[in-house]
């Protein structure tokens, strides 16, 4: 029985084919093509999306994304700051959580994937 599972790996080696074809017929046209310019831009990006899927183990089913809320009157300009739950009563620069030493901020309108 085969496996349902996405194979990224496939869609990766496919996506890679089309970028390598696309950058050999920029090159012929000596980049007068425009569209094939935003295509081959758009399957990188396209790549990117994937590897990263890959290499965090991401998909659909597994993880949900929310969006960060508004906050106050001045939205865009307020900070959110992960700390654990167990300390959410004594919240102090000690308790927000770090990652490489930096804590971890969120802006209104960034997105979090939450599995």
């Amino acid at each position: 029985m085969k496996s349902t599972a996405i194979q990224l790996d496939l869609v990766i080696q496919l996506l890679e084919q089309k970028q390598q074809e696309l950058e050999k017929n920029i090159q012929a046209d000596k980049g007068a093509n425009q569209d094939a310019i935003y295509l081959k831009m758009q399957i990188v990006k396209a790549i990117d999306c994937l590897k990263m899927c890959q290499d965090f183990g991401l998909s659909k089913d597994e993880i949900t994304f929310l969006s960060i809320p508004e906050g106050g009157s001045e939205a865009h300009f307020t900070s959110f700051y992960v700390v654990d739950e167990a300390e959410i009563n004594k919240v102090g620069d000690w308790a927000v959580k770090k990652l490489n030493g930096k804590p971890i901020e969120l802006n209104c309108f960034d997105i979090i994937g939450k599995r």
